[in-house]
């Protein structure tokens, strides 16, 4: 009898620590829910980025204006875009069994020099001239970067056809030739030279008369002969 209150306040406290731990258990189910929701919804808006970024890079590389080209360390062909298919003339299948080396005139510098400057400075920009399947040649501007995936080195080349921008450049270089071959021309013939009548001396700025043959030789590249 002197214990029956004690029992029951302890059955009490029981019932209620027992309670309290239940609902603290729930609170953190729920708590752990949310939390793992939150990193489950967190994954998949990284990983839907990542897609798009693949999806949006990979777009860019097919459809480039520029040849793309990805090689091993050997300079073998890994992967290209439909520019490069387009340019060179090969098929997807027999490009991809190219080395890069294939794609290069025979009137260039040896690749390999390049290769080790790329491999000094990380990268390089320089031109040279490629060849297509069936023989033509062509200028172009080629980027190579080193680039690494899981321990392993590849080359990225990024080439673009400057055809257009050579033409330009020598269709410049031959204005230009004509121009100062133009302006030659009127230097040597332009003016007038007011000359004597009977003794054939000319008179120049000053007012004074000289032998025409030393006065044309003064002021211009003309020689006389003999």
């Amino acid at each position: 009898e002197i214990y029956v209150d004690i029992r029951e306040h302890a059955w009490f406290a029981i019932i209620l620590v027992g309670t309290l731990i239940l609902a603290a258990g729930v609170s953190v189910g729920f708590l752990w829910r949310h939390k793992t929701a939150q990193f489950y919804q967190k994954q998949y808006e990284t990983e839907l980025e990542r897609q798009a970024l693949i999806q949006h890079f990979a777009y860019l590389s097919k459809y480039a204006n520029d040849i793309i080209l990805l090689t091993d360390h050997e300079l073998k062909i890994v992967e290209a875009n439909d520019r490069a298919v387009q340019s060179y003339g090969y098929n997807r299948d027999e490009l991809l069994k190219l080395n890069v080396r294939k794609l290069r005139s025979t009137e260039t510098p040896l690749l390999d020099e390049f290769v080790k400057q790329v491999e000094v400075h990380k990268g390089m920009i320089f031109e040279t001239v490629h060849q297509r399947k069936d023989g033509t040649t062509f200028p172009v501007e080629t980027s190579i970067r080193v680039i690494e995936v899981e321990g392993k080195k590849f080359y990225q080349s990024i080439v673009r056809d400057i055809t257009e921008r050579k033409r330009a450049e020598q269709e410049r270089e031959k204005l230009i030739q004509e121009l100062q071959e133009a302006l030659t021309k009127v230097k040597k013939l332009s003016g007038l030279l007011p000359i004597c009548a009977s003794c054939k001396k000319i008179r120049d700025d000053k007012g004074y008369w000289n032998q025409i043959e030393g006065y044309i030789h003064d002021h211009s590249e003309a020689e006389f002969s003999h």
